[in-house]
């Protein structure tokens, strides 16, 4: 029994050592909405000003799933945030969001879609230009952010299929989905491959053919449900954008 008791004691001891020793790095790991996040092999130079910003998100229901949102601050034309506040998926669509220091450099705020490992910026839905180093706090007022615009569905969806339509050295269909000629090659433009259809008809993704071809597994010649690599949330950002109106 005492030998017992005594190898119990000395464990205990050894056990609180490395709880003692772990802890401090436990309590530095972050966590989404816990404000200021600073790359760890970075030695930023922030500071003393706060930013504060209002935000109210519509089309919700796209909220990033493969990706993440993040207010950042970026240095330069770099796509890789400085700082950042990783954003949860809300209840509802009013953010607010709060950078405690900013790094000294730093030329903008986004409101962006960002890599989920990588952090690197994908889309921006909100800039910021600072001009000069701020010297008080920055208060950003509230500001109406589409999650299901033109430029995200360029960047999220388009971008994965232009290696047919315009990356190379031909068009397939004759549809151009390169960044400045994808809206509009899409918008009310008929299809060569069925008449009387419209590639995407505005308010309506019922209507719009490019929805058809992704959906219907026999609705042209080479079947894009699987031959695409868009995901499930992909063809809904896709199918919300033009709900609501395929703006630009």
């Amino acid at each position: 029994m005492c030998k017992n008791r005594l190898f119990f004691h000395h464990f205990f001891r050894h056990f609180v050592k490395k709880i003692t020793f772990f802890f401090p790095l436990l309590i530095l790991l972050p966590a989404c909405d816990s404000g200021d996040i600073y790359p760890e092999e970075k030695n930023v130079e922030v500071l003393d000003v706060s930013v504060n910003a209002a935000f109210k998100l519509q089309n919700i229901s796209v909220f990033p799933e493969r990706y993440t949102l993040l207010f950042a601050t970026f240095i330069g034309a770099s796509p890789y945030p400085t700082s950042f506040y990783e954003i949860a998926k809300p209840e509802n669509e009013d953010i607010f969001v709060s950078l405690s220091r900013i790094p000294k450099g730093t030329a903008s705020l986004k409101l962006c879609l960002a890599d989920k490992v990588e952090n690197k910026l994908i889309h921006a839905f909100y800039t910021y230009l600072l001009d000069e180093t701020p010297v008080s706090s920055i208060v950003i007022p509230s500001v109406t952010v589409d999650l299901a615009d033109f430029g995200r569905v360029q960047a999220q969806v388009f971008s994965q299929c232009i290696q047919c339509h315009g990356g190379g050295s031909s068009v397939a269909a004759g549809l151009n989905l390169t960044e400045s000629l994808a809206y509009s090659n899409l918008l009310n433009v008929e299809s060569t491959l069925v008449d009387g259809k419209k590639r995407v008809f505005p308010g309506s993704s019922q209507q719009s053919f490019i929805m058809e071809v992704l959906e219907n597994q026999l609705a042209v010649r080479y079947d894009h449900t699987k031959i695409s690599t868009l995901r499930a949330d992909d063809i809904s950002l896709l199918k919300t954008w033009i709900d609501a109106g395929a703006t630009n």
